[in-house]
């Protein structure tokens, strides 16, 4: 295993505006982060090489969203607002 984990921040998640419409009438936001058909291409990259993924993202015309931190452990966390670590009633899409 390599050694490091993923802390996501979840007011950094880019949401539809539809998603924030219901989150912001009680929806539970780990709703839209655990399932559906709403994908995204997440990938890490060294903060060293921010500036130049900006550029090229401008350059292509794709926006690009910083939503985490890579840290020494393991797993995916999500955390809200304060920081607390959030639970996920379905921690994703059950095929079977």
């Amino acid at each position: 295993a390599s050694g490091v984990g993923m802390e996501i921040a979840v007011r950094d998640v880019p949401l539809s505006a539809a998603a924030k419409a219901a989150v912001g009438r009680g929806m539970d936001v780990t709703a839209f982060l655990s399932g559906g058909d709403d994908y995204e291409l997440a990938f890490a990259a060294l903060t060293s090489a921010r500036a130049r993924l900006a550029a090229i993202a401008a350059e292509v015309g794709v926006p690009l969203t910083r939503i985490g931190t890579v840290v020494a452990g393991e797993g995916v966390s999500v955390l809200d607002d304060a920081g607390k670590l959030l639970r996920f009633p379905r921690p994703g899409y059950t095929h079977f």
